[in-house]
């Protein structure tokens, strides 16, 4: 337990080392009175629309999660409910440990076990990052950047196939990579007293059956609409500053932003999103302080759409400990 606790403060001073430094570097780029000039002239219609965006997306989160777990409908509220949690988790607590606390939550309000809901929440996972690759390629070889943006764009690219291969070779049947893969899985299902025999088996189970019948089409489906709603997302918070910038900067600045995220970073990913949102913009000519009135924007109405989400579940806590009936 005394282990666990340290691990724990480890993370959360490593978060909040990330976030100082870059709200460090964010701060040193903005003019106070620019700032405040940007919020002054916020579109409120836009932000409404940012946060509608953000709900939906959770929805067809939570949709994509049970698709790829193969559930039924009737098992759609559970998933709900695990995915709001767990978004609204990662907003509050540093290190993205709502991931960690959706699969809790599905396990604790549903029958599916604990390797069931570890593995198709990795494929979800994945499923997020192969869309990030996809994004960030087409960003690079379809929209003319700057030298210095292109350099930005094949590093995370680079990376984030560096990490897609390393999988591959993981998952590769050859037993020197089989070892590698299980002694890997071994630290990290540590936490869940979970053998990796076990995780492998529903793992490869899930990848199985989402080659079959209309899976692969319902998770291609929800995967776009997730795509397309991170993209109206984005795009509001820009008409919600009154920046009028081409089509595909919605584009670029998710592709920065959803790099940054992965960052071990506090809360809310505060600071990272402001310097992705600085970096990311002033490729179009807009000013630091700008840049991150947007972030700050945007960070502002996910915080409080995922609170919204959250809100039944959350009541329903509050209910049950202070012992009330639920309709008082």
């Amino acid at each position: 337990m005394n282990v666990r606790k340290a691990r724990f403060g480890k993370a959360i001073w490593l978060g909040l080392t990330v976030s100082a430094v870059f709200v460090w570097i964010a701060v040193r780029s903005i003019d106070v009175e620019a700032l405040k000039r940007a919020f002054i002239g916020i579109n409120y219609w836009a932000v409404a629309a940012c946060g509608m965006a953000v709900a939906i997306g959770m929805v067809c989160r939570s949709i994509r999660w049970r698709v790829i777990a193969n559930g039924s409908r009737s098992d759609h509220a559970d998933f709900s409910r695990a995915t709001n949690i767990g978004v609204l988790s990662n907003l509050i607590f540093p290190c993205r440990a709502g991931e960690v606390i959706r699969i809790l939550s599905l396990i604790k309000i549903s029958t599916y076990s604990l390797p069931k809901a570890i593995a198709s929440a990795m494929i979800d996972r994945f499923v997020d990052v192969l869309v990030l690759v996809l994004s960030a390629l087409l960003v690079y070889f379809y929209i003319p950047t700057a030298v210095v943006l292109e350099r930005w764009l094949f590093a995370i690219v680079a990376v984030l196939f560096a990490g897609i291969a390393a999988i591959a070779i993981v998952l590769w049947r050859k037993d020197i990579f089989r070892e590698l893969g299980r002694a890997w899985l071994r630290r990290l299902l540590r936490r869940w007293a979970l053998k990796p025999e076990v995780f492998l088996s529903e793992f490869f189970r899930e990848l199985k059956m989402l080659a079959h019948g209309r899976l692969p089409i319902n998770l291609l489906g929800v995967s776009v609409a997730i795509w397309c709603l991170d993209y109206l997302v984005v795009a509001s918070v820009l008409i919600a500053l009154n920046l009028a910038l081409p089509f595909e900067a919605p584009l670029l600045l998710w592709v920065f932003l959803a790099a940054g995220s992965a960052l071990p970073s506090a809360p809310g990913y505060v600071g990272v999103y402001q310097v992705a949102a600085i970096f990311a913009l002033s490729i179009y000519g807009v000013e630091p302080s700008r840049a991150v009135a947007t972030a700050l924007v945007l960070q502002v109405t996910t915080l409080i759409a995922a609170i919204l989400m959250a809100m039944p579940i959350l009541a329903s806590k509050i209910t049950k400990h202070v012992g009330l009936p639920r309709n008082s």
